[in-house]
């Protein structure tokens, strides 16, 4: 397929007004109702870029994806990074941690089955789908990434405090109970990367059984098919009330928590497959009391 760049030859007078003439036109559907002069540079750049891919788009016979009436998206916030420029125009810093971190576009492969993830739209680069995707397509991608995120945010703090706890607790027990020890060689934790994952086969079909019970029934929340008002990952579970009047604030303290645990997890794992020894022996200052 050919780049998906404007090839169309303009007088250089009607090429330098061109984007804005069309950042005003579609502005005004969208929302705005100022002239293509008043219009911030954000908006004249996106609008006229999606404008420009969609002319051209239409001059090699593809169709655009379907619209539906959505509510404008906000103004892009300041970068992760500072210095970096302005944030996807899809995270908009209206999610607990949306900081506008997507260097790789990778929210476009959200597997929501919109328009712009078959047909001819699937074979285009990640960030010009997601310039091509309507308002809902895109709140709906990263609604799918968030749900993700927060999935692997509790398993990893989980598997964060399990891991060392495992390491340092399983040979004492296994020794009061006469049992054998759980641990792979060396008294590290099974994992993929030690081995020994799969040796209590029963205890994780367990865990799939359970995960497979919440997903089937939060399944329909997760799509947007029910008009529930669903907040990825909010499974009503509080049974001590830890978030009454402050969810905002603990949403954003989990995600923040659930961030540090993956990288903590991946840290485990890495640092017992390339020594051979237990992360609370290689670190036990952040593992063992001192006075012990």
């Amino acid at each position: 397929m050919m780049p998906l760049t404007p090839s169309v030859t303009v007088p250089h007078q009607m090429a330098l007004h061109m984007p804005e003439k069309i950042a005003a036109a579609d502005g005004e559907k969208i929302g705005f109702r100022t002239s293509s002069s008043e219009l911030p540079h954000w908006a004249v750049d996106c609008i006229g870029l999606r404008s420009m891919i969609s002319l051209h788009a239409a001059s090699l016979g593809l169709a655009a994806p379907a619209s539906a009436p959505a509510a404008p998206r906000a103004p892009p916030q300041q970068q992760w990074l500072p210095g970096a420029g302005r944030s996807p125009s899809y995270l908009d810093g209206s999610l607990p941690g949306d900081r506008g971190f997507d260097p790789y576009c990778l929210v476009a492969l959200a597997r929501t089955r919109t328009s712009v993830d078959s047909g001819p739209w699937a074979k285009l680069d990640r960030p010009t789908r997601m310039v091509m995707a309507q308002d809902w397509e895109a709140r709906k991608k990263v609604a799918w990434m968030r749900e993700a995120e927060i999935k692997h945010s509790r398993l990893a703090m989980m598997a964060a405090a399990g891991w060392p706890l495992s390491e340092l607790a399983d040979g004492p027990l296994s020794k009061l109970l006469g049992l054998p020890a759980n641990l792979v060689a060396g008294g590290r934790a099974p994992s993929l990367l030690n081995g020994g994952l799969f040796d209590n086969l029963g205890f994780l079909g367990l865990v799939a059984l359970g995960t497979a019970y919440l997903e089937l029934n939060t399944l329909d929340n997760v799509e947007g098919l029910t008009p529930s008002g669903y907040l990825a990952g909010d499974l009503g579970f509080d049974p001590l009330g830890l978030g009454e009047g402050k969810m905002e604030h603990m949403a954003e303290a989990e995600i923040k928590h659930g961030r540090a645990a993956m990288l903590a997890v991946v840290g485990f794992a890495v640092q017992e497959a390339i020594y051979g020894t237990p992360v609370v022996q290689q670190t036990p200052q952040f593992f063992k009391p001192f006075f012990l």
